[in-house]
């Protein structure tokens, strides 16, 4: 498969991967490892300073998407899963978790709607419970 990003797409690739190195340094990341060519290990967050100032080339990115599932088992019994059926966790009261990590594992296709609905029905048990 071949992206075309252009040249708008490449300053918001590089803007989110600034933000996110200074999002990794404010809580306490004292090495990134960045996956961009010339940028491979900031150590320091004037880095990312200076990295939202350049101009990186969209080939020095290595891009790539995935989605992690199942790390967080949706399930009844809390010693075969995270997360009630409810979204929220079995051990930490107040504790939603509502993306693909509350899936049993792979779905064969992008999972991307799915996460929605998920998200959808934890949202609305979380303001029934608000309300």
């Amino acid at each position: 498969m071949t992206y075309i990003v252009n040249d708008s797409d490449r300053a918001l690739i590089q803007r989110a991967t600034g933000l996110l190195w200074q999002l990794l340094f404010a809580a306490g990341a004292r090495e990134i490892h960045t996956g961009v060519h010339g940028w491979q290990v900031v150590t320091r967050p004037e880095q990312a300073a200076a990295f939202a100032q350049a101009r990186v080339a969209v080939r020095h990115f290595e891009l790539s998407a995935y989605h992690p599932l199942g790390t967080c088992r949706m399930g009844v019994d809390p010693l075969r899963s995270v997360v009630s059926p409810s979204h929220e966790t079995h051990d930490v009261h107040n504790l939603w978790i509502c993306d693909g990590s509350a899936l049993p594992g792979a779905l064969g296709v992008n999972p991307q709607v799915t996460i929605m609905a998920l998200a959808t029905r934890a949202a609305a048990g979380i303001a029934r419970r608000v309300n």
